[in-house]
């Protein structure tokens, strides 16, 4: 899921069991109106991203392929392929750019204006099941089945810093607003807060029971959100050691997580279809 900049909507990708095709799906964020419905992926979308200048989606998925939709009339701009599934993507900060993690061990980086490749990243070894841009718009940061997380310099051929610290996939990663930490979710059910630059670890957080599916850090740098397979949502102050909120959704499983762009609000997307906006505390 992705919260719009403007606050206003909130784009939701999702797939029919089937995997006979995949839709985008566009709410009225505080009403909770189904503004719009699209379908051009043949897969399940795994991923969906509004940009920083909020005039763009991206979508990604099990089709392999990645597009780029007119935030408005949700018009196919571009459309890129790989070899691979898609699982997550990120936007450069000034929406020039997209980075993406793909199955195959890689992340991909587009300039989303020529819509030509402009670096791929080899390094892990296992399926890159996540990547997030920081916000200073100066590292890609990318989680892997691997057990790590790389930090990559944009135009580096090999990783600046590599976290090791998980014990298994690392499932999920967001940065800090002001890009000096890293938020790292992984099957080893720990959501694990540490320092970009050095790669210490800040804190370890332990009360989930479940495989960590999404984390998110709020845009005003005070919280941190993680979701896990425990069906449990749980908020985090990065300065304590426990948990300061558990939400319990009325579903299934808890699979994805937006912040509204004030902190004031999670959007969380579940396994059985419905997207839950509750009031952070």
């Amino acid at each position: 899921m992705s919260w719009s900049p403007n606050s206003s909507r909130i784009a939701s990708a999702a797939g029919p069991q089937d995997l006979k095709g995949g839709h985008i799906h566009i709410w009225d964020a505080f009403t909770g109106q189904h503004d719009q419905v699209y379908a051009r992926h043949t897969k399940n979308v795994q991923t969906v991203a509004w940009s920083p200048d909020g005039k763009f989606l991206a979508s990604a998925g099990s089709d392999n392929t990645v597009r780029i939709w007119d935030a408005h009339s949700l018009r196919t701009l571009q459309v890129w392929h790989t070899t691979d599934t898609i699982w997550e993507v990120s936007w450069s900060p000034g929406s020039d750019f997209l980075a993406a993690a793909i199955n195959d061990g890689t992340v991909n980086v587009w300039n989303t204006q020529s819509g030509r490749s402009a670096y791929t990243y080899q390094g892990h070894q296992d399926v890159v099941y996540s990547v997030a841009w920081s916000p200073d718009g100066g590292k890609i940061a990318s989680g892997s089945w691997d057990h790590t997380v790389h930090i990559w310099d944009l135009d580096a051929d090999h990783a600046a810093s590599i976290y090791t610290e998980h014990d298994n996939k690392v499932t999920a990663i967001a940065w800090s607003n002001d890009s000096a930490f890293i938020v790292s979710g992984s099957s080893d059910t720990t959501v694990q807060v540490w320092n970009a630059a050095t790669g210490q670890t800040r804190q370890v957080y332990r009360e989930h029971n479940g495989v960590i599916q999404s984390v998110a850090w709020s845009p005003d740098g005070r919280q941190i959100v993680s979701s896990s397979a425990d069906n449990t949502v749980k908020l985090w102050d990065p300065n304590r050691s426990a948990s300061v909120y558990t939400y319990l959704p009325e579903g299934l499983t808890p699979w994805t997580l937006a912040w509204s762009p004030d902190s004031k609000f999670v959007a969380t997307g579940l396994l059985d279809g419905h997207v839950q906006v509750w009031q952070a505390r």
